[in-house]
């Protein structure tokens, strides 16, 4: 499911709500990109793994969690972060 939401000052985003297992086998065989100071490298995206990007707890085949643009949040970052600017649908 997808839904959109603002920040104060920001324009409207994208937000992808799905489960744990959903989001693995949607980034089964993709590559990260990982920035320095230095230099960007690529490097596979582990298949069993999904991190919560604001709190680096694990996210579960059966959690909740919502994708955005730059990152992954489990169900209570997204619920404490993201849900309180999400746009009602008379809104869109």
């Amino acid at each position: 499911m997808r839904v959109q939401y603002k920040y104060p000052g920001d324009p409207v985003t994208d937000v992808d709500l799905m489960f744990g297992r959903e989001f693995k086998d949607k980034h089964r065989g993709r590559e990260m990109v990982l920035h320095t100071a230095n230099e960007t490298s690529r490097v596979p995206w582990p298949d069993e793994t999904a991190v919560c990007d604001a709190c680096n707890d694990e996210v579960s085949d059966l959690d909740p969690c919502a994708l955005t643009d730059w990152g992954l949040f489990c169900g209570p970052c997204f619920t404490r972060i993201i849900k309180p600017h999400v746009l009602s649908r008379k809104e869109e």
